[in-house]
């Protein structure tokens, strides 16, 4: 499942709530923002998230897990969300010893991204960071979304 769709769907749950309206107005958001996530037209970054969680009293990696319930033994929020991903991004980079080699046309053809501007992403000179990004690093990875903002 898209992580933008999982996303919703766990606060929908969570405010028991059945559509993108009535959840925009229990957040706080715009139901085009909104609307937006759920068509794929825009996904929301990792500032977004991080007031989600926040507003939430989560950590950021809890609200794109499948189906979560949101308890009061659930992690509390912490700020840092993006220094979060670029250490696991990189962790994951060295511990499956991805190299320019990777992704190389002829090696496999289902890499959503590039090598540059994967690498500008772990060195943090990419700051552009939503749910399609971090969908794309996961696919790269072989991990679920929400391991990549877990903090380790």
């Amino acid at each position: 499942m898209d992580s933008s769709l999982m996303l919703i769907d766990n606060l929908k749950h969570k405010y028991n709530v059945a559509s993108l309206r009535a959840l925009a107005v229990k957040m706080d958001f715009s139901a085009n923002i909104l609307l937006n996530w759920s068509s794929g037209r825009s996904s929301p970054n990792l500032e977004q998230l991080d007031q989600i969680a926040y507003h939430l009293g989560v950590d950021v990696f809890e609200i794109l897990i499948e189906d979560n319930v949101f308890s009061e033994d659930t992690t509390p929020w912490r700020p840092g969300i993006e220094n979060v991903f670029r250490k696991n991004i990189g962790r994951l980079k060295f511990e499956h010893g991805i190299t320019e080699k990777y992704f190389i046309k002829d090696i496999s053809t289902d890499i959503p991204i590039n090598y540059k501007p994967f690498l500008r992403y772990i060195n943090g000179e990419n700051t552009k960071i939503n749910l399609k990004t971090i969908d794309k690093m996961s696919q790269i990875f072989d991990v679920p979304p929400y391991e990549l903002l877990e903090r380790k």
